[in-house]
């Protein structure tokens, strides 16, 4: 795909810097994802929603610059670019294991909500 985007370079090129950056990235998400532990104290939830800020940073520097180049953010994408990034999500969903989700799920309504609450307020009188 990068050398159909990029067709004024060399194929080889193009390939071997896409390579590059997927090893410096294997290399250092996990080691911001190891700091983030040691710093939050194990604290999984925060370490994640910290993983969000470089990506939200980054996403508002590629929006501005894609409306000062075309003047739309997203509404140039095409029928099937939409399409494909919808079957790679349920794709990459479904790679999740269902002992982790059942043990979330487990975890969730095993804590009593306001609601609930309410309810068992209202019903034991």
């Amino acid at each position: 795909m990068l050398s159909i985007i990029d067709k004024g370079s060399a194929t080889g090129k193009v390939f071997g810097l896409h390579e590059f950056f997927d090893q410096v990235e294997a290399i250092v998400g996990p080691l911001i994802m190891s700091l983030a532990m040691l710093y939050t104290t194990n604290n999984y939830q925060l370490s994640f929603i910290l993983m969000f800020i470089p990506y939200i940073v980054l996403q508002n520097g590629e929006n501005h610059k894609h409306r000062e180049k075309s003047g739309k953010c997203l509404g140039g994408l095409g029928f099937r670019f939409k399409t494909y990034a919808v079957a790679v999500f349920f794709n990459t969903f479904g790679l999740i294991p269902a002992s982790l989700i059942l043990y979330k799920v487990s975890i969730l309504l095993s804590a009593p909500t306001p609601f609930q609450n309410c309810l068992e307020r209202l019903f034991s009188s």
